[in-house]
């Protein structure tokens, strides 16, 4: 199942017809089906695969105050992918400062975090130990021991599509064909389940909740979390909280009502611009919530690179196989006689082990900071394939250059519709950092138009506005 320029909307639009006209909700799980993204990733780590791992006898929920859990009017859901700021561990990757701010108007929540990491849910635990804040903890993870009931769910839940599909219309079954969906397609909702099942699980605990909150990208557990939240009647909030792309996922297109968000908020005004006029979604639903992303400072100025080094930052997306692909196409530009240096620095969500056993290479330097800044401020220009730190190098003062190595695929740039400053190899990027270093004049004129741009990409996180549009 390929999604490229030339099939991806006519993929889109036939999949939701298919699926208002077909009614068998359980699709709506298959995460292979609703894709909300056309990568493929390649994880070179051999825990991911191991199905009779220790991890089977932890626990799947812990929760850290009962009181204050069965209490909350407002439920967060997010991730944890490790601690981003060991100073401030109630600094969220997602939400920034947000929960804190809810805590100042003594309002009464909790936050549901997803563990997308190798500790259990005890280790999570304690790294929150001093916090004020209250967390339920939850596993993401499918093991085959712990969870078979799920898997005896699934094949159930399959046998019975193709009975279903048998009896309908012959247009129906045509675009069944199409989509050609199998057991491996209702197998990949495991993990769906088994999420959405634990997240909805603590929400029906929670008698006093009016309100959710949740991260908002198109994964297909947000859509059951959605129509969870529609039928009992609790206010629901997608966060939209990353960059908008070429590509338009799920989100852009008519699913069914009951599958979405009652408001969705944006990081930005460029993003909740871009909504307004693409998306299938009450405009007056849509506000700008802001992020902790926004940055609010002058430009820094060029240097002169006659007499210094050309610093390059390297952000690859949090996937293995763009972060792989980057760092084959540094690997042989890195000398001593090149005027150019280059740090790589790592997305949270990969695991930096994982790759230097595959890319083991000493002459690479790897960002050690946690604070994506101290890199910024010592680096000219970055080099991405996605990753929304471009928006703030941009915001910084560094120039933009994307990797794009297919053009026939999409472009996943955040800026997509104002940078041209593309390469695609090695020597598209040398022929580009050689124009930097040279002062080029229509370099820094591009930089100019992409910085205007990003400038209200992101904007102030307003969590009065967020507060007032609760359901209190």
């Amino acid at each position: 199942m390929i999604l490229n320029k030339k099939y991806y909307k006519k993929y889109f639009i036939n999949l939701i017809k298919y699926l208002n006209s077909i009614n068998f909700p359980f699709l709506y799980y298959l995460p292979s089906l609703l894709k909300r993204d056309f990568r493929n990733d390649f994880v070179y780590t051999k825990k991911n695969c191991n199905f009779f791992s220790l991890r089977n006898f932890n626990n799947n929920i812990l929760i850290s105050d009962k009181k204050n859990f069965l209490e909350s009017e407002v439920c967060f859901i997010s991730h944890y992918v490790g601690i981003i700021n060991k100073k401030n561990p109630d600094y969220d990757f997602y939400y920034g400062k947000l929960f804190q701010e809810f805590e100042k108007k003594n309002i009464k929540f909790s936050i549901i975090l997803i563990n997308h990491t190798e500790e259990t849910l005890g280790e999570v635990h304690r790294k929150f130990v001093k916090s004020q804040i209250n967390r339920i903890f939850i596993n993401n993870k499918f093991y085959i021991i712990k969870d078979l009931k799920i898997l005896v769910y699934i094949f159930y839940k399959f046998i019975s599509f193709k009975l279903f599909n048998i009896r309908k219309p012959k247009k129906i079954k045509n675009l069944s064909d199409f989509y050609n969906i199998g057991l491996k397609d209702f197998v990949s909702s495991r993990n769906t389940i088994k999420l959405t099942d634990n997240i909805k699980f603590i929400l029906n605990k929670m008698k006093s909740l009016k309100n959710l909150i949740i991260t908002y990208e198109g994964h297909v557990f947000e859509n059951i979390i959605f129509k969870y939240t529609n039928k009992k009647k609790i206010k629901s909030f997608g966060y939209f909280f990353s960059v908008i792309r070429e590509f338009k996922n799920s989100i852009f297109y008519n699913i069914e009502k009951s599958y979405r968000p009652n408001t969705i908020l944006t990081s930005g005004k460029v993003i909740s611009k871009y909504l307004k006029k693409n998306i299938e979604f009450n405009n007056e639903k849509i506000f700008t919530l802001g992020s902790e992303k926004y940055y609010n400072e002058k430009f820094r100025t060029r240097k002169n690179f006659k007499k210094a080094k050309l610093k390059v930052l390297v952000c690859p997306e949090g996937l293995y196989s763009e972060t792989i692909s980057m760092l084959e196409l540094i690997k042989e530009n890195i000398s001593k006689k090149n005027k150019v240096e280059y740090l790589f620095r790592m997305h949270p969500v990969i695991d930096e082990k994982t790759i230097k056993e595959k890319f083991n290479n000493k002459k690479i330097k790897f960002s050690k900071n946690k604070n994506i800044l101290k890199d910024l401020n010592q680096c000219d220009v970055i080099l991405y394939s996605g990753s929304s730190v471009s928006i703030q190098a941009i915001n910084k003062g560094l120039i933009p250059i994307y990797y794009h190595k297919d053009k026939y695929l999409f472009s996943i740039d955040p800026v997509f519709q104002i940078n041209d400053l593309k390469v695609k190899n090695v020597m598209d990027l040398n022929k580009l950092l050689n124009l930097i270093l040279k002062n080029n004049k229509s370099i820094y004129e591009k930089k100019s138009k992409i910085q205007k741009y990003c400038k209200d990409y992101f904007t102030k996180l307003d969590s009065e506005n967020l507060i007032k549009k609760l359901k209190r």
